[in-house]
């Protein structure tokens, strides 16, 4: 029986698009796209912040020396949330309807800045009972320690999960810890895959 359902919020809540915040701050960087790409990820910025390792203050200012940036912060912080689709791949009201049977936690390899500004802009995430996040948690999937960290916040055993992940390689690793998951694409698969479990 499943008792905790697990969702991460990239491309499955939320579409994602992360060239998006680099359109945004376009007109205040010197670079195109592929050279301030290979910028950011060869610092490691930006999984340093996802981790938890710099706070969000230090990492705009990472930022702009990366990719001399000729904004404020608030500009900065604003493109970097900016990756974020409007709309949702998943309605409000499934999770509404979920969340009055089973205990529901966010799973999410994130930072303070998106996470923020996902939790202010969608209703969706008031209806979990829990969130287990990278920055954190100083840990990300698909790591061991990141899995048991879920299942403590599911408060029941790995095969009473079902976790939802738009990655193959996060479910695979999930079902490696006893979490039986399914690869996200669409609302009518994740709804045939939770009524086959006796969810809906």
């Amino acid at each position: 029986m499943i008792r905790a359902l697990l969702f991460d919020i990239g491309n499955v809540i939320i579409p994602i698009e992360p060239r998006r915040a680099f359109d945004a701050l376009s007109s205040h960087c010197p670079f195109e796209w592929q050279e301030a790409r290979q910028r950011l990820f060869a610092s490691e910025a930006a999984l340093r912040y996802e981790l938890g390792l710099i706070d969000s203050a230090a990492f705009v200012a990472e930022l702009r020396s990366l990719l001399h940036l000729d904004c404020d912060d608030a500009a900065i912080r604003s493109a970097w949330c900016a990756m974020s689709v409007a709309g949702t791949l998943l309605p409000e009201s499934l999770f509404a309807a979920l969340a009055e049977q089973k205990r529901l936690v966010l799973v999410s390899n994130t930072n303070e800045l998106h996470f923020e500004a996902h939790r202010a802009a969608w209703p969706h995430f008031a209806h979990f009972h829990a969130a287990v996040l990278s920055y954190r948690e100083g840990c990300r999937k698909p790591s061991r320690q990141f899995f048991s960290r879920a299942r403590d916040e599911a408060g029941c055993a790995p095969e009473e999960c079902f976790y939802i992940d738009d990655s193959s390689e996060y479910v695979t690793a999930a079902r490696e810890w006893g979490i039986d998951g399914l690869v996200f694409t669409s609302e009518k698969e994740l709804r045939a895959a939770l009524e086959a479990r006796g969810v809906l």
